[in-house]
């Protein structure tokens, strides 16, 4: 959810034959989107989830991910300026409802964008964190007033296996679900990682189809 409320956007233009439909559906998106809901379109190979001793049904994985999301976006999300074709301002609020502003830019195709975050803006509320988001490339659909953007489930591959992320991830992982871990001999730790690391690896072989982001209205 954080990656999702630290999103930048920035258009080029394309010298092809379809320029001028790039050009209007640019025009379209600047100005002030606001947060509606999250999306998510999800489907597993088997009709169970499972995770080291945790199962969860795929039905139930979904309403419980549409849940969270929706309070959790809800709280802090609340949407996404387009102030030109090269910058957006991204608008959110911490836990006592101060505004946070993230700054970003963004390189736009027809159904791509490529969103670089402000490393200042970020690093001012996430701190050693921030090193871990890369550039993030979101499919994005714009249909009238609304704007549907999300990752897909190759996206999401190249992200965990993106190293800095895939082991802070990890980490966090087997603080939750691994009692005593931090106390472990460091061979003991490495070996529950890399235990977590092929489980999550194999669930992301078993997803057949994952969309997933937020969807703004004009």
């Amino acid at each position: 959810m954080l990656v999702f409320t630290t999103v930048h956007f920035a258009a080029c233009e394309d010298d092809s034959d379809t320029q001028g439909a790039h050009s209007e559906g640019q025009d379209k998106m600047i100005g002030d989107w606001k947060y509606n809901q999250p999306y998510l379109e999800f489907k597993y190979a088997t009709d169970t989830i499972r995770f080291g001793n945790f199962a969860i049904a795929e039905k139930e994985m979904k309403q419980l991910f549409l849940e969270m999301a929706t309070e959790k976006m809800g709280n802090y999300f609340t949407g996404i300026e387009f102030v030109s074709n090269q910058q957006l301002l991204v608008k959110a609020r911490n836990a006592a409802g101060k505004p946070l502003h993230i700054h970003a830019g963004y390189v736009k195709n027809e159904n791509l964008m490529e969103v670089s975050l402000d490393k200042d803006d970020i690093a001012a509320f996430m701190r050693e964190r921030a090193a871990m988001i890369p550039a993030i490339s979101f499919n994005y659909l714009l249909s009238g007033k609304e704007l549907t953007v999300y990752l897909d489930k190759t996206y999401v591959r190249t992200l965990w296996e993106t190293a800095p992320l895939k082991n802070k991830l990890s980490g966090l992982l087997a603080d939750q679900m691994i009692p005593g871990f931090g106390e472990m001999e460091p061979t003991e730790q490495q070996k529950a990682l890399q235990g977590i690391q092929m489980q999550v690896s194999a669930i992301l072989n078993n997803i057949q189809t994952l969309k997933i982001g937020f969807v703004l209205t004009k």
